[in-house]
């Protein structure tokens, strides 16, 4: 693809098995027929024009890129925006042998949310900046569950930290992860990868690409990649299969359509838990500070109390339509659907009935869910230029609408073993029979209507730079619930709007300041129990009295960053320094009202809890030295990161926030000889550290802080071509210094692990 040397407009540059079947026998072949009509009609001269909602990393050896889409929905460099934005590419990916989206996100300082659920040896659910972060596909909202991204179609991962409902509706403050597919080539090219390592980890990987007419008028691209292998826990086996397909048809050198479609399956057995690692001492014996029992890390490394008839299954279909048009020099837009189905099954064995360091009990969990999403999305983007002001405006709208189910049932079975005895470990799981409803299993669905408008404004030749955002969104809900009490249901509709707005001036042509404020909800498909009434004489709750209800208020999270943009050797180094203050609120919390004795008099919900997220950012990355060292780096500082104050429970105000350390620090740097005898060769080292931190939600019956621990990576490799090959191998070391550490409540560090990755280029 060419853009056109005259063009100065904007920034550019280059779901269940029925979708799958539908792509097949009707998108397809209208798609072929539409692309032959447009070659026949175009013929092969025409030179296609770049979408501004479009960025392409898939060239680059870099770790990181200066364009985004994110914070805006159109590429925009990264040092015009008034915002803390990290972007990490498929590149960085491949040196650091990542198997999926969080083994690259934790050098972003965005830490895996802590979780005893299920493992399927994936996550879709992190912390950033103290809050849960959104998961993003191409700007689409991801189906609910942990059904992961099919991460060989990943081409980059852009993280916009702090709230940003203005562009992406209902979401938490910490911010967002867009995880950016890669797109067709019309250039031809295959490239297979194979890769083998401890405990008989293998992968392979295809990657096909290029034009399917003469005219370069439609292209494809095919990816695939198959995983399997084991870990140091007894019993454990997992395999992942990910399937990806990608048609570009360019209609006209105004017209592009793009389809995707993805599928990933993951498969685990025995999933290892790390729920033994901790011994927490209840909050009534040891002052509202957990502690870790000493006895716990004795235990075997290999350990693994799930037998195996406890497994982690999940499946999801993906696929996304784009229709771009250059209507002019100051005028594109973008039609755009998305579809995914994402299903899980899970049994899991947690719950300690019986706890001590030579006898445990534990109960079998079988539960499934199953959710699908359907978002339209259409956004057109104009620019202007006068002699004081360049304007761009952004204005779109979507629909979004999801629905969900779930079930959850509970063994009547206890496990017993000794973790000191390895032939009670791994136990098989008792028969479905004899499972029966544990709490309420939910079904429901949601539709969000939204409309958002932002404008980016540069003044000054572009020194002054001002952007400004409004979001207006309807969201309706409908949820009921089926226990051994019954069915229930609940319903609600609000309307709600955020506000974005950030300026940011260039002091000297290698430092920029800036600032931002932004805003975010998070509707809750709930009704509050009201309290009763009181007696005036007592005080006291009338007796007989009935509670009243009310709907619940949305979530509500305001941020604000101040920072500084910083350019070094000619821009070969760009660094990001910020100070961030996020605060969400209307965090429902139960109370009870009891008399002398103890008796609950009153039981009820009120919605006045508080959270508060403040530090400071460090980020740094790009290539020094003609390019022969290339890094990526980030800090951060958390210095009050707490639960605030809770009106119906005291106790747990001051907690600090789940995953958020003192410090915080990730890096990774690459060199890379270009001259020499070792041209051609590469080497790596990375590090993950983090002191202290709190283990537990804030809200739990304990406290638990964790220990701080750093661990360190390592690639070497050697690229080279003989005729028209082009050939790559490395090796990979991960926890080099062989430490066992605990890095989640549920999880721990797996032993020293080296793995090799061969591949070749056509």
């Amino acid at each position: 693809m060419r853009s056109q040397p005259h063009s100065p407009a904007l920034p550019t540059s280059p779901h269940s098995r029925r979708p799958a079947r539908v792509f097949r026998s009707l998108v397809l072949p209208v798609a072929l027929c539409l692309a032959a009509r447009a070659a026949a009609a175009g013929g092969g001269g025409d030179v296609v024009s770049l979408s501004p909602f479009v960025v392409h990393s898939d060239a680059s050896d870099q770790y990181s890129a200066n364009q985004t889409l994110s914070a805006t929905r159109i590429a925009t460099d990264t040092m015009n925006l008034p915002f803390s934005i990290s972007v990490l590419t498929s590149q960085f990916a491949s040196d650091i042998d990542a198997r999926s989206i969080q083994d690259a996100l934790q050098y972003l300082n965005i830490q895996q949310e802590p979780s005893q659920a299920f493992s399927i040896d994936t996550a879709t659910s992190f912390i950033m900046r103290g809050f849960p972060a959104t998961i993003l596909r191409n700007s689409f909202p991801a189906a609910s569950g942990m059904t992961p991204v099919a991460f060989v179609a990943v081409d980059r991962m852009e993280a916009l930290k702090g709230p940003a409902s203005l562009l992406y509706g209902a979401l938490q403050p910490g911010g967002v992860v867009n995880v950016i597919s890669k797109r067709p080539s019309f250039k031809p090219l295959a490239n297979l990868s194979v890769s083998y390592g401890s405990y008989d980890n293998t992968r392979g990987t295809i990657d096909l690409s290029g034009p399917l007419d003469r005219n370069h008028k439609v292209a494809y691209r095919l990816l695939a990649s198959g995983l399997s292998g084991h870990s140091n826990k007894d019993a454990f086996a997992k395999q992942r299969r990910e399937l990806s397909g990608m048609l570009q048809f360019d209609f006209t050198p105004a017209t592009t359509l793009n389809l995707e479609y993805d599928y990933s399956y993951n498969h685990v057995t025995a999933p290892p838990s790390g729920a033994l690692l901790l011994n927490l001492v209840p909050s009534a014996q040891n002052g509202n500070r957990g502690t870790i029992q000493q006895y716990v890390l004795t235990y075997p490394w290999n350990m693994n109390y799930r037998g195996p008839g406890d497994y982690g299954l999940g499946e999801a279909h993906y696929f996304n339509a784009e229709l771009h048009h250059h209507f002019s020099d100051n005028w594109n837009s973008r039609l755009a659907y998305a579809w995914e189905d994402s299903w899980t099954d899970r049994i899991t064995r947690a719950g300690a009935l019986v706890a001590s360091p030579t006898r445990r009990g534990l109960t079998d969990t079988h539960a499934d869910g199953k959710s699908i999403t359907s978002t339209l999305q259409f956004d057109t983007v104009g620019r202007w230029t006068s002699h004081f002001v360049d304007t761009t405006l952004l204005l779109g709208a979507g629909y979004d609408h999801n629905t969900n189910r779930a079930a959850t049932l509970n063994s009547t079975v206890v496990t017993f073993f000794n973790p000191a005895d390895p032939s009670t470990w791994a136990q098989a799981a008792p028969p479905l029979s004899t499972f029966t409803i544990l709490r309420a299993n939910p079904t429901g669905n949601g539709t969000d209507y939204a409309a958002y408008s932002t404008g980016q404004f540069a003044f000054l030749n572009g020194r002054l730079r001002l952007v400004l955002g409004d979001r207006w969104q309807k969201a309706e809900a409908v949820s009921n619930a089926t226990s051994s009490a019954g069915l229930s249901s609940n319903s609600f509709s609000i309307t709600h709007n955020t506000v974005q707005t950030g300026v940011l001036g260039r002091v000297t042509r290698t430092l920029s300041l800036y600032a931002s404020w932004s805003q975010s909800f998070v509707p809750q498909n709930q009704t509050l129990i009201t309290p009763k009434p009181l007696d005036p004489a007592t005080g006291l709750p009338k007796p007989g009295a009935l509670n009243g209800s009310m709907v619940a208020q949305p979530l509500e999270g305001a941020g604000s960053d101040l920072g500084a943009k910083l350019q070094f050797f000619d821009g070969a180094l760009t660094a990001t320094a910020s100070y961030f203050n996020i605060k969400e609120t209307n965090i429902v919390a139960g109370h009870q009202v009891r008399d002398e004795q103890g008796n609950v008099l009153d039981d009820y919900q009120v919605q006045s809890g508080a959270e508060r997220s403040q530090g400071v950012e460090l980020t740094l990355a790009g290539a020094l030295w003609q390019k022969t060292v290339t890094l990526t780096a980030s800090y951060t500082h958390y210095w009050d990161c707490k639960l605030l104050a809770f009106d119906s429970a005291p106790a747990q105000a001051g907690r600090p926030l789940v995953d958020t350390p003192n410090h915080l620090f990730d890096v990774f740097i690459r060199y890379t000889p270009h001259h020499g005898w070792w041209k051609g060769g590469f080497a790596g080292i990375g590090a993950h550290a983090t002191s202290a931190y709190q283990g537990v939600y804030p809200t739990s019956a304990q406290i638990a802080t964790l220990p701080g621990y750093a661990l360190f990576s390592a690639v070497v490799g050697y690229r080279w071509k003989a005729g028209n090959l082009h050939y790559a191998a490395q090796v990979n070391v991960s926890n080099l210094a062989n430490r066992r550490v605990v890095l989640t409540t549920w999880s721990e560090s797996m032993p020293r692990t080296i793995d090799g990755t061969f591949s070749v280029r056509f």
